[in-house]
């Protein structure tokens, strides 16, 4: 856990240039390749691999990979020695897994050897007691960062978040406060007024 963390979010991956970006790569690889690149997965060497949105992965790329947690070795590119690696492998993801494995849009032998454990967290609004406890957290977040004192909470407001549907999750969430704390006004409290049109709504029961 002291070891390094290191976060692929796997959708900004293009598959032309997937290796590079996990394996690194050998000087001389390649044009413009002048000097030797550290991939993804070495520097990870010892720590954690969070594979984020790993469902978004091409079949091509999801082969190479499972080569990688099936052997702990893999080759830079322009480089013929292979290099071991001792990783723990992390990797989330939204979509629907079993339709996914189904559709053979996710191989089956990659999300064997990935769910050894498997967590499944219930959509916001399945979690409506998490709600203000978010809402704190990211009030403090974006406060600090604009170096502001951090505003508080009408209780119209909570109750509008809390009986909200959230269709985009933890991200509209996150969207919805950073909004709210860069519209409070000088007496530091977030109004109705402050949340998008869709989020006025009644108080918590």
């Amino acid at each position: 856990r002291a070891a390094n963390f290191v976060k692929v979010n796997c959708p900004s991956l293009a598959p032309t240039l997937f290796e590079s970006e996990m394996f690194g790569y050998a000087k001389g690889a390649f044009t413009g390749a002048y000097a030797k690149r550290i991939g993804r997965i070495e520097m990870a060497q010892k720590g954690t691999l969070f594979l984020d949105e790993i469902g978004e992965l091409s079949l091509d790329m999801q082969s190479k990979l499972l080569q990688v947690m099936e052997e702990s070795s893999f080759e830079r590119v322009g480089d013929a020695r292979s290099i071991n690696v001792d990783i723990r492998v992390l990797s989330a993801t939204n979509i629907d897994l079993e339709t996914s494995l189904a559709q053979g849009r996710l191989r089956r032998d990659l999300f064997y050897r990935l769910a050894s454990v498997t967590l499944r967290l219930p959509p916001l609004r399945d979690r409506q007691s998490d709600i203000p406890i978010l809402v704190d957290y990211y009030i403090k977040q974006f406060s600090k960062s604009w170096l502001i004192e951090p505003p508080h909470l009408s209780a119209s407001v909570l109750g509008a978040l809390c009986n909200h549907d959230w269709p985009g999750n933890i991200r509209e969430l996150e969207n919805v406060m950073e909004r709210a704390v860069l519209l409070v006004g000088q007496d530091g409290l977030i109004l109705p007024q402050h949340l998008p049109r869709e989020l006025h709504s009644t108080h918590c029961p």
